[in-house]
């Protein structure tokens, strides 16, 4: 599989640091993933980090031949941790020595390698297919994914800053990935007033504002629940009816760029005529 003709470096740099970012968290949280897993999903995100950092660096290079770069230099990362000098454990010792490097070999880190790596082809397979599929264009748009990206990053930094009982980082990635997937299918089903699709519409916003969270803090922290659920309905409602105004818009960025300033020197005619 081929990407386009060329990439987008910036969108890659930002998909990198978004997963650096989850990657951290991973490490600070114990909940963002089932602790079953252990380590392992973070080894998996460094090597989907490399993925998207070479597609940045390599922006004309086949999806096969970056997912097998990614691949090379995890392994070699890893097989560089058999080797235990002095001047290089220094290294490793430091924070960023330590992220970048690691400190001890293990055969399972080079399958959560390949995991990572797998998921880079994988995500730029999925957008290329979607991207002749018209349902799923829009959700595929650079421009709508770095918002959801800036989005979620705001969210996990808020569940780290306010520390609220019913705020972490699982609930903040599903009810984030949950209002790009609906949030502007619904406002579009009460704006055109399709009353057909008004139910689905209703329990989708029910579903993702208060439905989502329900099911996983009945599970996870009942007294929680109890305790923050109407304060979230309403902050959760009111950001859901934000998301659906902000990714409504059908086309690129420079689509909106232009029906923007179209619109705008209309009603600016349409002002002077007035006067």
């Amino acid at each position: 599989m081929h990407p386009p003709k060329s990439r987008n470096q910036l969108y890659y740099l930002l998909a990198a640091v978004c997963v650096v970012f989850i990657g951290l968290a991973s490490r600070h949280s114990q909940d963002l993933f089932p602790q079953a897993f252990g380590k392992y999903p973070g080894d998996a995100l460094w090597a989907l980090m490399v993925f998207f950092g070479l597609g940045c660096a390599l922006p004309r290079c086949s999806s096969f031949r970056l997912a097998a770069y990614a691949l090379a230099i995890s392994f070699l990362v890893e097989i560089s941790q058999l080797y235990q000098a002095s001047w290089i454990n220094a290294i490793r010792g430091t924070t960023l020595g330590h992220l970048l490097l690691g400190s001890q070999f293990d055969w399972a880190d080079l399958s959560a390698y390949t995991v990572g790596a797998s998921a880079g082809f994988g995500v730029e397979f999925a957008l290329g297919r979607a991207r002749t599929i018209p349902c799923l264009t829009e959700y595929t748009r650079p421009w709508k994914l770095s918002t959801l990206a800036l989005g979620i990053a705001l969210l996990i930094l808020g569940s780290f800053y306010y520390q609220a009982p019913d705020w972490d980082i699982p609930i903040s990635l599903i009810m984030g990935m949950l209002a790009y997937l609906t949030a502007p299918w619904s406002l579009r089903v009460f704006v055109e007033r399709r009353w057909r699709l008004w139910p689905a519409m209703l329990f989708a916003t029910w579903f993702t504002v208060d439905g989502c969270y329900w099911l996983y803090w009945h599970f996870k922290n009942p007294v929680a629940l109890e305790l923050m659920r109407e304060a979230n309905f309403f902050a959760s409602l009111s950001l859901y009816g934000i998301c659906g105004v902000l990714w409504l818009y059908r086309g690129s960025l420079r689509q909106l760029q232009s029906d923007t300033g179209a619109l705008l020197r209309l009603l600016l005619s349409r002002t002077t005529q007035k006067k």
